[in-house]
């Protein structure tokens, strides 16, 4: 297993735990399309998708004055899909393999967190982490201050810490951080874009194991 080496990891949800992107890119070409705007291929979703959301939202067209509205809508749509919630490939294993080899495991995530903690208890793995953190907000701004609180509440060893995530956001948390990051290629962002980052980039949970 290549994360043998840590005593802990950090999950990203979105993209990373969770199978969403053809949720969210749904949700957001609905939103388009109801303002009269081009809607995205997943090619170009995952070329354009970044942090903070609310430039995200900017660059495909929305009006920023818009956002707190869009981001209501875009979250209850989201809530609304809960039953296609599913793991991605891989994760389900590792989670278990990660456990065995007794590696504390945590999650930090740019979701308010009052949604993220029983999204993460309705596909049954809540009990695999010793924290679920979250914002306080649907704004999906960053999780950089959570995760500076969050390594201090859970006394992480920097140099034993790794987070895995799916956008260049998660790399740079990290390296704030001072932890290590891998990104998996199968999320939110393109491979091309997570290799601009001196992040590791691995093309699915299972290159892991």
């Amino acid at each position: 297993m290549k994360l043998a080496n840590y005593s802990h990891v950090i999950w990203d949800w979105n993209g990373t735990l969770l199978d969403d992107v053809a949720i969210a890119m749904g949700i957001t070409n609905s939103l388009l399309e109801e303002r009269g705007l081009s809607q995205l291929q997943l090619a170009e979703y995952r070329e354009v998708f970044d942090f903070p959301i609310i430039e995200y939202y900017q660059s495909i067209g929305f009006d920023p004055a818009e956002f707190d509205q869009l981001a209501e809508e875009f979250f209850s749509r989201f809530q609304a899909a809960r039953s296609s919630y599913r793991l991605l490939p891989g994760t389900a294993e590792l989670l278990e393999q990660l456990r065995l080899h007794g590696c504390r495991q945590s999650v930090l995530s740019a979701t308010r967190e009052h949604d993220l903690i029983p999204a993460v208890a309705g596909l049954g793995i809540a009990g695999y982490f010793c924290s679920i953190h979250g914002i306080a907000d649907r704004h999906a701004r960053s999780k950089l201050e959570r995760g500076r609180r969050s390594l201090q509440e859970l006394g992480c060893d920097p140099q034993r810490t790794v987070l895995i995530g799916d956008t260049t956001h998660d790399s740079e948390v990290a390296q704030a951080l001072g932890i290590d990051c891998i990104l998996i290629a199968a999320g939110h962002q393109s491979r091309r874009r997570l290799m601009q980052q001196s992040a590791m980039v691995f093309d699915s949970a299972s290159d892991l194991l």
